[in-house]
């Protein structure tokens, strides 16, 4: 039986005998690297036509190779498209991975896109789900009177909202009034 099957090692002992042959027997040892892969899902959000930059992380424990962005197979998203897997832009916190860039259809409307990201070390592989929500802002036309050179003050964001499961609200501290 195994002995430390806990650790990052497993080892066993076995013993080969020749038939018929007096005090011919020897005794071996195996040793088997015992690697652990882990790829959660991740989610993340864009709007329609727009990219974001996604981190796929994933931990690798054990001696059964290496694993860097050479060692991830992208699935075919459901919606959009992908580019290839590599280093995260500037900015984008991904501390074990790699990144990968989602663009989403330019066509406006709201929806989902899924794909998978499948990493593989040794003998070791493990997948997980890339979710991707596709928000729609819906804004609509605003309108206000004053008279010259008086001030007005107009709640932009009022009549206007967001579609898509999980997208939120409009966040009037991160929206840019051009």
């Amino acid at each position: 039986a195994p002995t430390n099957p806990s650790g990052n090692t497993a080892t066993f002992t076995y013993t080969l005998t020749a038939p018929g042959v007096a005090g011919c027997t020897s005794t071996g040892t195996v040793t088997v690297n015992i690697c652990t892969l882990t790829t959660p899902n991740v989610t993340a959000r864009v709007c329609p036509g727009g990219s974001v930059p996604i981190c796929l992380p994933f931990t690798f424990a054990g001696s059964c190779g290496t694993v860097n962005c050479s060692n991830v197979t992208l699935g075919a998203p459901s919606q959009g498209t992908l580019g290839a897997p590599g280093a995260c832009p500037g900015g984008t916190p991904c501390t074990s991975g790699c990144c990968v860039v989602y663009t989403a259809p330019s066509a406006p409307t709201a929806g989902t896109a899924t794909f998978t990201y499948t990493v593989a070390a040794g003998s070791c592989q493990s997948t997980g789900t890339v979710t991707v929500t596709i928000c729609l802002l819906n804004i609509q036309p605003d309108s206000g009177e004053t008279c010259p050179d008086t001030p007005v003050t107009l709640d932009v964001t009022a009549n206007d909202s967001v579609s898509g499961t999980g997208c939120g609200t409009i966040d009037c501290h991160t929206l840019a009034v051009l």
